[in-house]
């Protein structure tokens, strides 16, 4: 990232995104910036799609009066870099458009990471007094005198150091916890003992940690699904198909709390391979955008096999209005859901195909 001064108050600001990939051709540089673009331009090849990412990003810097240019090699990689023209105000920050509090005495506990350096500094500004340790300390004079504890448990010391230490359950309506979306099995344990506490993900959204630290916010929203709350069948035998391994995280986070029975495919050729392994699944679920072969011409080859031809689909998408998606929606067993995808969404709507 780079700024640079025409004057006193206006300027450019640069922003480079460089990678060492695979690279581009003249081609597909022209080409890069439309939705759900794939590499050699078909569904067919073996490199996956781009999405909307880059679609979303050009349209929004030329909303801004902006510009962005690609440099590019094949086989050495690719360069993206937005340039912006902005008026500087050297009296204000970004954090000068939150409001301003009273000294507040906050202790932040995890080791120093840009993440802690972020956090620290935002609330500082803001007027909180707030010191920091590395480790939680039980007999720290800090962590009794804090108004609010945020407690980073990425670190698996922390966890173990929260989860055994029974001095911490009595500073359970101060103290803020700091986890990742992905770590389940934790999770689980750190609900059931600190039922309390107030949960926040990473990365974390300045707003929503000051109206925590409030008391605005009692419990988070984005708990792990209890089976005795939700709707999904326990042990339900899934194949999902997807070729972003995030993407397949997010379903094994969501799913794997009700003991699913998940298969994971790359791709069309790989789902129909694992389908002519096992054919008892429950419900297949598919991304439409992907390298080899794509969700379309999935859906069509699994209704040609007998076999598995009643199997209920639901296919996932960002491009809720495609004619084809809607087409894809009308057959029967058929079901769409738009990127990104809600939790409570996805379980509705297994729990509808499942119980119908």
């Amino acid at each position: 990232m780079n700024y640079q001064s025409k004057d006193h108050q206006k300027g450019t600001l640069f922003i480079s995104v460089i990678d060492i990939g695979i690279g581009l051709t003249q081609e597909n540089k022209e080409k890069i910036f439309q939705e759900f673009f794939q590499v050699n331009s078909s569904s067919t090849q073996s490199k996956g799609s781009l999405g909307l990412g880059l679609a979303i990003v050009d349209k929004i810097v030329r909303l801004l009066n902006g510009h962005v240019s690609i440099e590019s090699q094949l086989g050495e990689g690719t360069a993206f870099t937005i340039e912006l023209p902005v008026e500087a105000d050297s009296t204000k920050t970004w954090l000068d458009f939150f409001p301003k509090v009273t000294s507040k005495k906050i202790l932040y506990i995890g080791k120093k990471t840009p993440r802690q350096d972020y956090v620290v500094d935002a609330l500082s500004h803001l007027g909180f007094n707030v010191s920091h340790s590395n480790q939680i300390d039980t007999y720290s004079k800090d962590l009794f005198k804090s108004e609010k504890v945020i407690l980073d448990l990425t670190e698996e010391k922390q966890k173990k150091l929260l989860l055994n230490d029974k001095n911490l359950s009595n500073l359970q309506e101060k103290i803020i916890l700091l986890a990742s979306i992905f770590e389940t099995e934790k999770q689980h344990e750190l609900y059931e003992k600190f039922s309390q506490h107030t949960i926040l993900y990473i990365p974390i959204k300045l707003k929503k940690l000051l109206s925590a630290l409030s008391g605005e916010i009692e419990n988070s929203s984005l708990q792990v699904p209890n089976p005795s709350k939700d709707s999904i069948p326990p042990g339900i035998k899934l194949l999902i198909t997807e070729d972003d391994f995030d993407n397949q995280l997010l379903m094994k986070y969501f799913l794997e709390p009700f003991d699913a029975n998940l298969h994971f495919a790359l791709n069309g050729v790989d789902a129909l391979k694992v389908l002519s392994e096992n054919k008892n699944f429950d419900m297949i679920i598919t991304d439409l955008h992907m390298p080899v072969m794509d969700g379309y011409e999935l859906v069509h080859q699994i209704r040609k096999n007998k076999s598995n031809s009643h199997t209920p689909i639901i296919v996932l998408t960002a491009d809720a209005l495609s004619t084809q998606v809607s087409e894809l929606s009308k057959q029967k067993n058929c079901s769409a859901l738009t990127k990104p995808i809600e939790k409570s969404e996805l379980f509705k709507l297994i729990s509808e195909i499942h119980h119908s």
